[in-house]
């Protein structure tokens, strides 16, 4: 597997531990590194590496070359190969790719440059750098053979363990979270190794093995999960329970996840959120996917979503049209695919895929209808509601521009170097454009729906009237190859390779001014209500550039990066609030044209970005004859089976109110018996009391009456004993 092939459309990013902040390098002579936001998506600092470069590296650069790898060197830009934040988002990790192979450590804060070091200076390439999330001195490599383990100081990186293992070449690897000081590196064989404290232990039994390359490697709780392909994730579960010495049986194989329906690529990055719930993760054929983190032994394919929406593979995105009356884009690529793209809901509204390659598209003003060109003909479909429908069909081979008028009306196509115009309704030809000696690479419509402006490949800007099918105005700049043409109220300026920004004035296309732009400008559209002109830029080897000028043009501009690749498509929403490119690596990326106060103006940074919305979009759908009357008879059907519902539950309803109140009156006749029995008792026990209490009052006046008896007997017999006893001391008083 070509390993520098399967990163290559993807641009290092690294976000930081708390998700604050991240960091994209960029490719090119000066590699650099930018550092973003996330809240307020500002850029909080740049960091060009350059001068660093120049300085570590030319002890390396002189090996390359003597070596023989020149052409690489040239052929190959200088680019950061990975980044990584420190656990407390004070430093930057980054690791330079061929020819230097440079370790930097950077306060990005201060754009300082704490210590770096030469990681190889053989053939060797590496690929990965990590800090220890233990301890942010510590940091590893991997690459090609090799596993190295660093020590971060204060003015220098000094080696701490280099582990060199031939025939391995280990293109991930992380720190896991549990222990905290070992780490696992990914093969491209397949092998996943164990290493502690910077030493090699041991190759898990449950590595997938050859054929499965290990191409990233995430931590999570419980365990890790490994990315390979294609379309195939591997989630493993290590057991703490068990003898750390022991790493044969601690390590197990939890799931295996094939998602290759999904994706055609590997997985070539995956990050867990901060709550540990969601695993979100990139592929090498430019999809974003997210899957639970949680009860991963149970996850399947279904389980498996698009974070957004399913984006074009990596290749080049051929056609780009926006609609006048609806948020749509339409994209066709060369991987055969057709989407049609809602902007205000972040939705893709139809993918299609066809068996023959694509060559321009284009969308009717109403969103209703579109043109697609193919290798022999152009075809015009409806837009239905989930699918396309044929309605005609143009003799016109390998149509590589087509647009629809302001209007609608009109359809106008570029067969090679003429150009052919069309009612669109009807479908018969109103003009048959000829005067281009080469190809025609722009066709604009303007305002009053009867003129086109057209540039190509011969050097030549026209501009024609379709009454008589003739030229109204001319420009023709030999050895110059105009790409794309824009009209104002009163000029019309074009871009090519000549590396400038050209305005003629309407209608007879006279120069009036000429505007150096230093480099190729490839596509050219304006706003003119906010009157600023943006222009594509083309560079070999460097990220596509939107380049905005203020218009009236004044020479001033400003760069924004946007994409990774060369932009091969561009145009403005008919609103004007929107400007749309799409780059030869199938990224299409929309941008909100705002004034500079409201730039950064959000009321939820979570959210998606509160879009200008427009009033006047609509939101009407085509439907065929056939999809109505088989909706109408399924609305008819599921009325006729409300209505028997209707009855039926209004039956059963009845029922269960006979049977309630047959139940409802032997409940109330069961109870008026237990009441009146218990009325009974009740007089009844009523009676016993009275009948007691009579008895007990008769008991008691008897019991007193006996006291009473008793009391006085007592009484009567103790006076006697004591008379007796009194006499008795009197007689014996008497004697003595």
């Amino acid at each position: 597997m070509d390993i520098e092939s399967l990163y290559e459309n993807t641009p290092e990013l690294s976000p930081s531990f708390l998700h604050r902040l991240a960091a994209i390098a960029e490719r090119g002579e000066n590699p650099s590194f930018h550092v973003f936001d996330l809240r307020t998506f500002r850029r909080k600092k740049s960091i060009q590496t350059s001068d660093i470069l120049s300085k570590v590296c030319f002890p390396t650069l002189i090996s390359f070359l003597l070596s023989n790898l020149i052409h690489h060197i040239f052929l190959h830009p200088q680019e950061i190969v990975s980044l990584q934040f420190s656990e407390d988002n004070q430093l930057i990790l980054a690791l330079t790719g061929a020819p230097d192979f440079t370790l930097m450590c950077w306060n990005w804060a201060k754009a300082k440059l704490v210590a770096s070091v030469v990681v190889t200076t053989v053939l060797l390439p590496v690929y990965r750098c990590m800090f220890s999330p233990l301890d942010a001195s510590v940091a590893t490599v991997v690459g090609q053979g090799c596993v190295k383990f660093f020590r971060i100081g204060e003015k220098d990186i000094r080696p701490m363990h280099e582990n060199m293992l031939p025939h391995n070449n280990f293109i991930s690897s992380c720190w896991m979270r549990t222990p905290d000081d070992h780490l696992l590196a990914g093969t491209e064989e397949g092998k996943i190794m164990l290493f502690r404290s910077g030493e090699f232990l041991t190759v898990l039994p449950c590595s997938p093995g050859a054929g499965f390359p290990i191409t990233h490697l995430c931590s999570i709780s419980g365990g890790f999960v490994a990315g390979s392909g294609p379309g195939l994730l591997l989630f493993f579960h290590y057991d703490e329970s068990k003898d750390q010495a022991l790493f044969d049986n601690q390590f197990s194989l939890l799931n295996r996840l094939d998602i290759s329906d999904m994706i055609s690529g590997f997985v070539t990055s995956i990050t867990v959120d901060p709550k540990d719930e969601v695993l979100t993760m990139m592929t090498s054929c430019g999809q974003l996917i997210n899957c639970p983190a949680m009860t991963t032994n149970d996850l399947t394919a279904k389980d498996v979503t698009y974070t957004i929406t399913a984006f074009h593979g990596p290749k080049a995105i051929s056609g780009l049209d926006v609609a006048l009356r609806k948020p749509l884009i339409l994209t066709c690529s060369k991987d055969n695919t057709m989407r049609l793209w809602n902007y205000q809901s972040h939705t893709i509204e139809q993918t299609k895929t066809f068996a023959e390659e694509m060559h321009s598209v284009a969308l009717h003003p109403t969103g209703l209808h579109c043109a697609i060109g193919f290798a022999d003909k152009v075809r015009i479909y409806h837009v239905l509601v989930d699918d396309l429908r044929i309605c005609m069909e143009i003799s016109i081979k390998s149509c590589r521009v087509c647009k629809f008028s302001n209007g609608g009306h009109l359809f106008a196509a570029a067969s090679g170097n003429s150009i052919v115009v069309y009612d669109f309704y009807s479908g018969e030809k109103i003009a048959d454009l000829r005067g281009h000696n080469s190809k025609v690479r722009s066709i604009h419509w303007m305002p009053s729906g009867f003129h086109l402006l057209t540039c190509g490949q011969d050097g030549a800007v026209y501009v024609w009237s379709l009454d008589g099918a003739k030229r109204i105005g001319e420009f023709v700049q030999k050895g110059t190859m105009y790409t794309s043409a824009v009209n104002t109220n009163a000029s019309v300026i074009v871009v090519g390779n000549d590396r400038s920004l050209r305005e003629l004035s309407l209608p007879d296309l006279a120069p009036t001014k000429l505007n150096d732009a230093g480099l190729v400008l490839t596509n050219v559209q304006i706003s003119m209500n906010k009157s600023v002109l943006f222009a594509s830029t083309y560079e070999f080897a460097k990220p596509g550039y939107i380049r905005a000028y203020p218009y009236p043009i004044t020479g001033d501009f400003e760069d924004y990066a946007v994409t990774n690749a060369q932009i091969l498509r561009m145009c403005i929403t008919a609103d004007e609030n929107f400007l749309v490119v799409a780059d030869e690596g199938g990224c299409l990326s929309v941008l909100e044209i705002k004034s500079r106060q409201d730039r950064y103006q959000r009321n939820n940074p979570a959210a998606f970005p509160e879009l200008l919305t427009n009033p006047e979009w609509s939101d009407e759908v085509l439907v065929t004859r056939a999809e109505l009357d088989d909706c109408n008879t399924t609305v008819a059907e599921l009325c006729t089976k409300v209505e028997e519902l209707k009855l039926n539950n209004e039956y059963q309803l009845k029922l269960k109110d006979m049977n309630y109140s047959e139940k409802m009156k032997e409940t109330k006749d069961k109870f008026v018996q237990e009441l009146e029995l218990a009325k009974s008792k009740f007089e009844m026990l009523q009676d016993v009391r009275v009948d007691y209490e009579i008895e007990s009052i008769e008991k008691i006046k008897y019991i007193e009456e006996m006291h009473q008896n008793n009391v006085q007997n007592m009484e009567t017999g103790f006076q006697a004993q004591i008379m007796e006893m009194v006499e008795n001391y009197q007689k014996l008083v008497r004697d003595r």
